[in-house]
């Protein structure tokens, strides 16, 4: 039953972000992320083992999916660096999974706020600067 309820997720996800604008996706993605670092950090507190890694597989799982975006992206330089990004939150993730370290998360979340905000302007833009 869990198989074909995480196939079912996969199709819905894939039919949505082909529908779906890349600044659509990466806030939905970020929103994502935050949501499963939430529930790894309170699953960490709680010791329940199974939540935490659910979450943090469903965080790792998201950020290879932003990823894949980035990928398709046109600007080389914003790739590179949100590329970077998702690589030092995975290793956040992992440092999270491995020795149940919420600070790791809460790192993380604190990095995606941020990645957010200074990202925000130029989502609004086209490369002329002129609002999209």
């Amino acid at each position: 039953m869990a198989a074909r309820t995480a196939r079912g997720t996969d199709l819905y996800r894939d039919a949505f972000a082909a529908s779906a604008s890349g600044d659509e996706l990466l806030r939905m993605g970020w929103h994502g992320l935050r949501v499963y670092l939430r529930r790894a950090r309170e699953a960490i507190g709680s010791g329940d083992r199974a939540d935490k890694a659910a979450a943090i597989h469903a965080a790792d799982r998201l950020l290879v999916f932003l990823q894949s975006i980035v990928a398709q992206g046109g600007d080389a330089e914003l790739g590179a660096s949100l590329t970077r990004i998702y690589q030092a939150l995975q290793a956040a993730l992992l440092n999270a999974n491995l020795y149940d370290n919420a600070g790791a998360l809460d790192w993380a979340e604190r990095e995606l706020i941020a990645l957010q905000r200074s990202v925000s302007g130029a989502l609004k833009e086209d490369g002329n600067g002129e609002p999209r």
